[in-house]
């Protein structure tokens, strides 16, 4: 067996090859999906981001000592149509909601976005992270903190505020994500 730790087999699965974890990121366009993606994944910031229809992302990551790969997919704003709801959110095991504290709009987005996840995925309980960004931007901020908290408390969810500029808080809603989807999961997993 190869030294790596990838490959170790772990004291609670007891499995040779990690779980996925297949996370969905939604949010209105300019919010920063992108840039907290791109923070996770390569652990740099850019001011430039040319849009995309769709992204997928994989990321190696140590959740508690065991090792497991999220499979990252961002969502983009075309959710409009039943089929796209369907082709993108159906396969989500957990899903984080991204808003901006410099939008109201994208704020005042994310129950609508809720409710697209709940048409997909039935009533069941299913894993969701609530995610403010931008709040390096205290000047411009639309969206107070405490908003933010009475937002995740009426979707029973936890809330992250992140700042992709200055790197606060990025890895943390994925990982408790992921966390919250492998605690929620099936005993075979």
């Amino acid at each position: 067996m190869p030294p790596f730790s990838f490959w170790r087999k772990s004291k609670k699965s007891k499995r040779l090859i990690p779980p996925i974890y297949k996370l969905i990121v939604l949010g209105a366009r300019g919010v920063g999906k992108s840039a907290l993606l791109y923070q996770l994944i390569y652990s740099h910031s850019s001011e430039i981001w040319e849009f995309a229809f769709e992204d997928n992302f994989r990321k190696l990551a140590l959740l508690d000592e065991e090792t497991a790969i999220l499979d990252i997919y961002e969502a983009n704003d075309f959710l409009g149509h039943k089929f796209f709801q369907d082709l993108y959110l159906s396969p989500g095991e957990g899903f984080m909601m991204v808003y901006s504290t410099t939008s109201r709009k994208s704020f005042d987005r994310i129950p609508e976005l809720y409710q697209k996840i709940l048409l997909v995925k039935g009533n069941n309980l299913f894993p969701i992270i609530l995610v403010a960004t931008k709040s390096d931007r205290e000047n411009e901020r639309e969206i107070s903190a405490e908003e933010g908290r009475e937002l995740a408390e009426r979707l029973k969810c936890h809330l992250f505020e992140t700042s992709s500029k200055l790197r606060i808080n990025v890895d943390e809603p994925f990982y408790a994500l992921a966390r919250e989807i492998r605690d929620s999961s099936a005993p075979n997993r």
